[in-house]
This record gives C-alpha cells, structure tokens and sequence, in this order.
C-alpha cells in the first residue's frame, strides 16, 4: 500500500515543533474505570448458550499543554478484559491519541480554525460489519477477532466568513493492519469540503457537503466512492429542534446509493427525548473492511430521578450491507437501560442492561446448514468510573 508515511507525519509535529515550556500552562487528568457484567451468551451462538462473567479495566491518562500560540494535547488510553471461565478469551487493547490546535493561525485570520489529530490504537479486531451503537467490550471478546493495528490521522479547517456563513475542508487518514493473513489490510483516504449558511442564527441553518473516499487493499480491487448530502436544522424553541438531509453515494464503476438523515429532539421539563433515522454509506472493519451501507433507527428517553442520579433508555434497529468485496448483510435490535449515579465530584456509577438480537446468513450454521443465523444476548453490567479533577502546573 502506498502512502503509509502520511499516517505518521502528525506524530513527527509533536516530535519537532519547539514549545516554550516556561509559558506553557500544563493540565493532567487520569482517569480509571472498572467494570464487571455478566452475559447468558458468551459465545455469541443460537444454541448451546455459555454464560460467562467479565472484568473489564479501563485506564485513561491526559495531558494538555496550552501556550499562546498551541494547544497541544495527548493521551494513553488502555482496555483490560478479563473472563472468569474462558481465560483463552482474554483481550487487551491500548492506544495514544494526539491532537493539537493553532490559535496563532486564528489571530493572523479571523475566524479560522485549525486542528491535526492522530490516533494510534492496537486492539481485537470486531466483526466486519458492527452491530450496534451499543457498548462492544463483549463482542470484541466472545467472537475473538484477530488483533489489529489501526492508525487515524486528520486535519480540519474551518473558517468564519460572517455571522452567517461558514465553511469547513477535513482529511482523514487510516491505515489498519491486521495480524491474521485472511484479513485483508488496507489505506483509506478520506476528504470532505463543506458550508453552512444561518438563515436565522441558532435557529435555521442548511449546510451541502462533498466528500471522496479512496480505499485501497493489499489483496482486494481498489475502490473510489463519491458522497453528496445537502441537510437543514429547524429550532422551533429553546427546548426542541428537527434536523434532515438527503444526499448520495455512488462508487466508481458500481452502484449508487441514497443516503438519509432526519431526527427529531424535544426537552420537557428535565426529560430529554430523541429519535432519529439514518442510511450511511461508511468504511466497514474486520474482514472486509469494505464500504458499507448502514441504516437504522433510534430513540433514546433520559430523565433525572434524582440530584445525582440518570435514567436513561435507548432501543435501535440497525441494518448494514457491504458496497464492495463479499456481499455481507446484518441485522439487529437492541435495547439498553441504564442508571448512572454520582457518588462523587470524582466517582460515578452506572448499572446497564442491553438485549441484543442479531441475524446474519451464514455458509454453515451451526451445522444445520446454510441459512440465517439467530442470535439473542442478555447482558447486565455495572461500571465505577473515577475522574480526579487533575493537576495544573503554570510556571507564570
């Protein structure tokens, strides 16, 4: 594959730009979280269900360093999954983030923006097509994917030209290599220009965007997939809104694909509720990491039932399809409660429930053949989450 320099060249700013530590103001944030579940499903199958507890540890270390003409972040982050009764099936993922801003190009032209970020990430690969938005610990782990490396690097630039108009360039970046030789590995760049007009400021605004993704395999027929989408957000009041778009996605010498977004949100009194359709055409991930087309649709209810504490309520439906390579297609229902409580300003605590129901076709399932596979999952899990406030240091 070419062009795997480019993936590394944010990293090589962070090594070589000089930052005048003396007038620099340093923040540091750990954080920890630690979790135990429990699932009836372990082994994700449609007969013979396993079940299984798991722990799963979760650090998180940030640095920011802030001067007058940078802003420079990074962080660790690392996953700790551990099974009681299938220790074969343990997994371990870590990672580094870096971002970086330039208020200095701000200063020199007004309302401009700037931001490189880039994350690095070693991890269990998930399956080809995700599942659902729901939490993934548990299918990283119970499907045992191979282990990945995956590389991100962005950068995005907006600008102001008025109260009303505004207009934004983005390119990303992503090489991912897998350490398995039927996983094929890949180079995708990804580049987005788009405006945003205010009819009414804070009230109605439409926006258009262009975007071309360009994959290329090791193995696999290269692809080039084009995007279109035109969206509009209406404000009727302080407390609600509707937001909608419509669009296209066509790949080189293949097929054309509608693309769709609209959502609704409505706060009365503490209740917040959301719902909300989309049709997408993204990269998958896994063994094809082919483009795919994914639509679904949500809704999500959260309500305070008390100073400290959050309930919280989201189903969704979710379909995906692949544009390219193996014809892979998936479908799932999920539902998710939950209760996060503050203990406190540090420590909070959630208690989550998630069904999930998920078919696939599949050569042989389970020995009966070719056909859909089935499969239901219940999960309970409880999360203790700590974020100290963390140390500032200014030399001034």
């Amino acid at each position: 594959m070419k062009g795997r320099a480019v993936c590394f060249f944010f990293v090589l700013l962070f090594i070589f730009i000089p930052i005048r530590v003396a007038q620099a103001t340093t923040v540091i944030f750990p954080s920890l979280s630690v979790s135990e579940e429990y699932t009836d499903n372990f082994f994700f199958t449609e007969h013979n269900l396993k079940s299984d507890f798991t722990t799963i540890l979760s650090p998180v270390l940030l640095i920011k360093q802030e001067t007058r003409d940078l802003i420079l972040s990074g962080s660790y982050f690392g996953g700790i999954t551990l099974q009681l009764k299938n220790n074969e099936r343990n997994r371990y993922r870590q990672g580094i983030t870096f971002d970086m801003g330039l208020p200095m190009l701000s200063r020199q032209f007004r309302g401009l923006e700037v931001r490189l970020t880039e994350v690095a990430e070693y991890s269990p690969e998930l399956h080809a097509v995700p599942l659902t938005d729901t939490d993934t610990n548990f299918f990283e782990t119970a499907i045992g994917r191979v282990e990945t490396f995956r590389n991100r690097a962005a950068i995005k630039a907006s600008r102001l030209w008025s109260p009303k108009w505004n207009t934004a360039f983005a390119y990303t970046n992503t090489m991912t290599h897998y350490n398995r030789s039927d996983f094929d590995n890949m180079m995708a760049h990804d580049t987005d220009l788009s405006g945003t007009y205010n009819i009414r400021s804070g009230i109605r605004t439409v926006s258009a965007a262009y975007g071309i993704l360009k994959t290329s395999f090791e193995r696999a027929e290269n692809v080039t997939a084009h995007r279109v989408f035109v969206s509009g957000k209406q404000a009727f009041d302080p407390t609600s809104f509707v937001y909608g778009g419509l669009g296209e996605n066509w790949v080189e010498g293949r097929n054309r694909n509608l693309i769709a977004q609209i959502g609704y949100s409505k706060k009365v009194h503490l209740t917040l509720f959301k719902m909300g359709y989309s049709r997408t055409a993204e990269l998958g991930t896994g063994g094809v990491a082919a483009l795919t087309l994914r639509q679904g649709g949500t809704a999500e209810l959260s309500h305070p039932i008390s100073a400290k504490s959050i309930f919280a309520l989201k189903l969704e439906h979710k379909k995906h399809q692949t544009l390219s390579g193996p014809t892979i297609e998936t479908a799932s229902n999920g539902a998710t409660t939950s209760i996060a409580t503050t203990f406190l300003s540090w420590l909070t605590c959630t208690i989550r429930y998630t069904y999930l129901d998920y078919s696939e076709p599949c050569d042989i399932c389970e020995g009966q053949g070719t056909g859909i596979r089935n499969v239901k999952n219940n999960r309970v899990m409880v999360v203790f989450s700590a974020t100290p406030l963390g140390w500032k240091y200014n030399p001034s």
